[in-house]
């Protein structure tokens, strides 16, 4: 059924208010969760700070309640008022007039007791809206990305991988060198865990096509390199993907590589900064109710 949308939400508070007791915000939204039936996946969905997004939306549901007069919060802690009770009681013909006609996006003014709003409440607050159209921003990023990775040298890509491995923190202790060179079994860069480079990481890095995948016997090359230098760990990493026998084989052959694909790839320039920068910083700021029931 997914999360409803705020608006949708407003009466089953009410409900869950009813019989007089004093709930906190995460005792709230999982009543109303029970309440409405809502799936235990959809109970896992977060948005930012790992707040879940039936929390985030039953607040936005409660506080135009609050002004309303309907519920009260005192201290972060929500019950309901004789007029939310006679709401409910009256059908809820306030909360239905506040939601509007479907289909329309203008913001409600802030009710009063009693009065009626006819403008509709969005199907998702602002914060969501900002939230989503940043995670399409990164997706769109790193498209773009990985198809600018695609289109540089081999030998740029290598630096560009073992630039990455840096930012992620590999070598911190060590080094990191580039040794990809004819003769070097495949082997494009080894991580030294320790000053000493007695534990060693060595990495692979192919840029393909897309479509172009890497299969079982480009990792078990890879596999024999790594046993040829006396290394038991490696990183491949490729702009394409790997083929389902490529990643059957690395699961049970006992070899320690670990696979990076494309995808995951531009991910993890983005998520490091590395081929990328800043272009805008958006802070979004919310009323802290905590602080003012505290006064």
């Amino acid at each position: 059924m997914g999360v409803p949308a705020s608006g949708d939400l407003r009466r089953a508070v009410l409900a869950c208010l009813q019989d007089g007791v004093v709930l906190s915000k995460a005792e709230l939204a999982e009543k109303v969760s029970d309440l409405i039936g809502l799936e235990a996946a959809d109970r896992t969905i977060v948005i930012s700070k790992g707040q879940p997004l039936i929390e985030h939306r039953v607040w936005h549901a409660a506080d135009p309640l609050v002004k309303a007069l309907f519920i009260k919060r005192d201290r972060g802690r929500y019950s309901i008022t004789e007029a939310g009770l006679a709401e409910l009681e009256g059908g809820c013909e306030t909360l239905a007039a506040w939601h509007g006609p479907k289909g329309t996006s203008e913001t409600p003014d802030l009710p009063q007791a009693g009065a009626t709003v006819l403008a509709a409440v969005p199907n998702s607050t602002p914060i969501e809206v900002a939230e989503d159209a940043a995670r399409a921003h990164t997706r769109a990023l790193e498209v773009e990305l990985l198809e600018l990775v695609r289109s540089i040298d081999p030998t740029s890509f290598e630096r560009l991988v073992l630039e990455l491995l840096q930012a992620m923190g590999y070598g911190e202790s060590g080094n990191i060198e580039h040794s990809g060179r004819s003769g070097d079994g495949g082997i494009d860069g080894v991580i030294s865990l320790d000053p000493l480079g007695l534990d060693r990481v060595c990495v692979q890095a192919k840029r393909y096509a897309d479509g172009n995948n890497v299969g079982r016997p480009e990792l078990q090359g890879f596999a024999g390199a790594l046993r040829g230098l006396g290394a038991d760990r490696g990183v491949f990493i490729t702009t394409s993907a790997y083929t389902r026998e490529a990643r059957e084989w690395a699961a049970i052959s006992g070899a320690r590589i670990a696979l990076v694909d494309g995808r995951q790839l531009a991910g993890l320039l983005v998520h490091h900064d590395v081929g990328v920068q800043t272009a805008t910083t958006l802070v979004l700021k919310k009323v802290d109710h905590d602080c003012f029931d505290a006064l």
